[in-house]
């Protein structure tokens, strides 16, 4: 039972839209170009090929397919169309399996990064089973709950019924607290033994920690505002209004990992610049020759 009986017609749904949709076709380049450069860098270059860096990668992929949702959802939008329950999840199928795997997998890279660090003994390679486990069964899920169609102009989450939504939003908070838990528990330990990684591996772990960060304003935020609109809101159309808001700060954490990566580790700096051609620091080359040699 929602807490207010606010309303807004579908008319007023659309326009809210419309303000929003070229902020979001800002997101869009920005994610594929960005995230496109870190899945060729991990392919083109044999520096990394670490688990935690095939894991930046499969995260990069899964952020362009999350992203990608907001092509069909500016088209309905333009078009002053709505669809059902039915055909927003056909149409979103992907973009949901992208969205579910990437928290997941942030968590997964810190667990990475932890265990390597803190019990290198324990380290473990099935992270993608997990991940394709959750994926699959929040899919099916959705798949199945579909009893009614209210008309939806389909942004992500609006290709899930109410009460998966209400179970994926939970289940999204609780992966986001793990999360934050990991990377403070890494970074403490890192912070009492300086001495227990190279530089280079240090890095990495600082550019993932300032993404947790960003994961935090960005996608966590989102997550939380959501589980809140969902015990406020009860109106459909003014529920999609608020979803359509808060996909901003999501938007946000899923474009910009590309860039903290570069100005965060030297050796996705080097590799990012050897991609473009671009010209070499000579203090880029001494500094990863001396962590490789």
């Amino acid at each position: 039972m929602a807490i207010v009986d606010w309303r807004i017609s579908q008319e007023a749904l659309l326009t809210f839209g419309q303000y929003l949709v070229p902020v979001y076709m800002i997101f869009l380049p920005f994610c594929f170009v960005l995230n496109g450069l870190i899945i060729a860098v991990t392919i083109r270059s044999s520096r990394l090929r670490s688990n935690c860096n095939i894991l930046i990668a499969c995260q990069a992929f899964t952020d362009i397919c999350t992203l990608s949702s907001l092509i069909y959802t500016c088209f309905n939008i333009y078009s002053n169309r709505f669809v059902s329950y039915a055909e927003c999840f056909l149409y979103q199928i992907i973009p949901l399996a992208g969205g579910n795997c990437t928290s997941v997998l942030m968590l997964l890279i810190g667990i990475d990064r932890y265990l390597s660090v803190v019990h290198p003994g324990w380290y473990f390679s099935f992270h993608i089973i997990i991940c394709s486990i959750y994926c699959v069964s929040v899919n099916v899920a959705q798949y199945m709950a579909q009893t009614y169609e209210p008309s939806v102009i389909c942004f992500l989450p609006s290709a899930m019924p109410d009460r998966i939504k209400d179970w994926w939003s939970a289940s999204q908070g609780f992966l986001s607290v793990m999360v934050i838990a990991v990377y403070v528990r890494m970074h403490r330990f890192l912070k009492s033994r300086p001495t227990q990684c190279d530089v280079e591996a240090r890095r990495t772990i600082r550019a993932l920690t300032m993404i947790v960060k960003v994961y935090l304003f960005g996608w966590a935020t989102s997550i939380g505002l959501l589980c809140f609109s969902r015990i406020l809101i009860s109106d459909t159309n003014l529920a999609q209004a608020a979803e359509l808001g808060l996909g901003v700060f999501a938007g946000l954490n899923l474009a910009i990992p590309c860039a903290v990566y570069y100005t965060q580790s030297n050796i996705y700096r080097k590799e990012l610049r050897s991609l473009l051609r671009l010209k070499i620091e000579v203090s880029d080359i001494r500094t990863v020759s001396r962590h490789t040699s």
